[in-house]
């Protein structure tokens, strides 16, 4: 006839091994942090979250002056944040990728760094 391990040691190694894998997960924000928007271009441009694949989705951010800088703009290492730059035309001039390797809080990018979407 078999043992049956008892409720006790069967509870221990079950929480052992929640404690293993709550060990090894990573804070989804340690690579998170803000940068500014600078418009150092001569014309007013309104900044766009983007969404989908060629930044079809947006959300308006703001509206920036010539040599106006932005607020705090959500970025974070390892993915890219586009960001898509609008001529008061209503014309995408192009999109600030906001992909970065590490984290670099404070950094200030430039509205003529824009590229292709």
């Amino acid at each position: 006839m078999r043992s049956r391990p008892k409720r006790g040691v069967s509870l221990a190694v079950a929480f052992f091994g929640l404690v293993v894998v709550a060990g090894s997960t990573t804070d989804p924000t340690e690579n998170s942090f803000y940068v500014r928007v600078f418009n150092d271009t001569r014309a007013a441009v309104t900044l766009y979250h983007c969404g989908g694949d060629h930044c079809e989705k947006r959300s308006q951010l703001g509206r920036l002056p010539p040599r106006g800088t932005s607020g705090p703009v959500f970025a974070s290492a390892g993915v890219s944040n586009p960001i898509a730059v609008v001529n008061a035309d209503g014309h995408l001039r192009g999109c600030l990728p906001l992909d970065f390797k590490t984290v670099t809080p404070g950094l200030r990018v430039r509205v003529s760094t824009a590229v292709t979407c």
